[in-house]
Order: C-alpha cells, then structure tokens, then sequence
C-alpha cells in the first residue's frame, strides 16, 4: 500500500500539486477494519450505496469551510443530513490530476451517455437525457479501469478522485446495481473533489 508521505510526494513532485490545496485531516490508509460495509449517502428516500476505496490510500483535499458560506453539511458531517453522493473519476495523467486539484472538472470527448434516460427522479422532471459532462462511477473498481499507470521514481501509481455530487443536479444513467454512472456538468460547484486516492499499479 502507498504511505500518505508517499501519496504527497507524487502528488507534489511528480502532478505539481501544491501543498496549499492540501489537508490532512483528508488523509487515510484505507482498509477493510476503517469503512462501515453497507453505509448509504445521500437525501432520505434517494440512497445509493457507498463502495469504499478498500486499498487505495487517500490524500485530502482542501475543501472543508470553502463552499456553501463554511457549511460542511455535503461532507457528511452531520449525520448525513444534506450528505452529497460519493462518486469516483479515473485519470490517466499528472497533468490532469494537476488541473482538477486546481480547478475542478470539465466535460470529457466520450459522452456516450449524452442521449440515455436520466434516472435520478430529482431532477429527471427536468432533465429527461442525461446530457453531457463529467462521468462518475459509484464502484471505485469501475473508475480505476479507466486510469493509466503513471510513473514516479521508478514506481507506477493509479490514481482516482473521490467526489462528492449533488444529488439534486446530477444525471444518473442506469447501467445496473452499483454501476450506474453519475454525470455532472461541473457549473455551480455541483461536484466536488475532496479526496486523491492512489495505488500502486
């Protein structure tokens, strides 16, 4: 497993992340003894599963205060009232994990989903198509299949954001139980990344 001084060092040396947009209170060793198996985020009535990031190592994000005038509500922090859905996106490159811990996401050239039924009754009223943006999965094995291996001081990482996406916003096309991809277009801070997981390839 990758050390959390580790996981900084790549991020800082090898993706060019400053430390400022860093926060250890963010940082964890994931292991099957830390994540409660069967937990659910999100608004009562619309749960998804949440598939913890068992053996990937996570580096925080600087996000707790920043949005929402200080309210952390999204992060979970208060019994799950007003928690957002955890999603995962794979990347491919430093340069790209550069910019998204820099300033977000931005749509991808796939969009393969653009035209499918938008399942997420909140908002499916509105939005009947899913639509184009950025693609989230809810099983982290499902991102990492799309990460490549990034080398490092002689070592090859994978690296995965952990975000969190409103529930209110997101298009959800069904793809089957803990496979659906969640696709948020990015305005209005509707997804937010909190936490760099890393592994070795």
């Amino acid at each position: 497993m990758v050390s959390i001084q580790e996981g900084k060092k790549f991020l800082m040396n090898c993706c060019n992340v400053s430390s400022f947009l860093l926060d250890s209170r963010g940082d964890l060793e994931h292991n099957s003894s830390y994540w409660r198996v069967g937990k659910f985020n999100g608004p009562p009535g619309y749960l998804k599963k949440f598939i913890p990031p068992i053996g990937w190592t996570a580096i925080g994000l600087k996000v707790s205060g920043r949005f929402d005038g200080g309210n952390d509500n999204w992060l979970g922090t208060s019994n799950g009232f007003g928690e957002w859905y955890i999603g995962y996106h794979g990347v491919k490159s430093s340069q790209a994990i550069h910019n998204i811990c820099l300033s977000g996401f931005k749509k991808g050239p796939g969009q393969q989903e653009k035209y499918k039924h938008n399942s997420n009754s909140l908002n499916n009223f509105l939005y009947p198509e899913c639509g184009e943006g950025a693609y989230f999965a809810q099983d982290i094995d499902q991102a990492a299949s799309y990460t490549s291996p990034i080398s490092y001081n002689g070592k090859n990482y994978k690296v995965v954001f952990m975000c969190r996406i409103n529930p209110n916003t997101v298009k959800i096309s069904e793809q089957g139980y803990e496979k659906d991809y969640m696709i948020a277009n990015g305005e209005y801070n509707e997804v937010r990344p909190y936490r760099v997981l890393i592994k070795n390839n």
